[in-house]
């Protein structure tokens, strides 16, 4: 197969692009094959295949992400976590927390982080369990909103 240009990948529709990525993994996988048989002519064509791939998704992507004014968006944030104070008027705090693993000692360590939350409806209690979404600044503070 000869190598794809971007420009021509763009004006596949998303099914053809998905086809194409179905023909090039079928190969990927022969060559793998090729390869633990030692009958291999061709090893740099791995490497154009994975980034062939790569290429392919990356439109795939762009194609998704575009919203109706053709501009590219990224996606929000959705965390879960727990209410700590639902004192304030229309603001919850949740604390979120992360599990990461310590770069030196491979132990898994709790990180957590507190958000100020918008919760229009005042309808949630310290210890709920709720999901949040990244939005626009409400106040100060307030990055995150409560999804109902």
């Amino acid at each position: 197969m000869a190598k794809h240009k971007s420009k021509d990948l763009k004006v596949k529709t998303n099914d053809e692009l998905k086809e194409q990525i179905k023909l090039l993994r079928k190969e990927q996988f022969n060559l793998r094959f090729q390869v633990s048989n030692g009958q291999n002519e061709n090893p740099a064509r791995f490497k154009q295949i994975r980034k062939e791939i790569a290429c392919i998704k990356t439109i795939l992507n762009n194609v998704v992400l575009t919203k109706g004014w053709g501009l590219n968006y990224m996606p929000k944030r959705i965390l879960t976590g727990k209410v700590t104070s639902n004192k304030s008027d229309k603001t919850i705090t949740v604390l979120v927390e992360r599990k990461i693993m310590h770069p030196m000692y491979k132990k898994f360590v709790t990180k957590s982080k507190r958000f100020s939350v918008h919760d229009s409806k005042n309808k949630f209690n310290i210890g709920d369990i709720v999901s949040i979404r990244e939005c626009n600044p409400i106040s100060k503070n307030k990055r995150f909103e409560v999804i109902y």
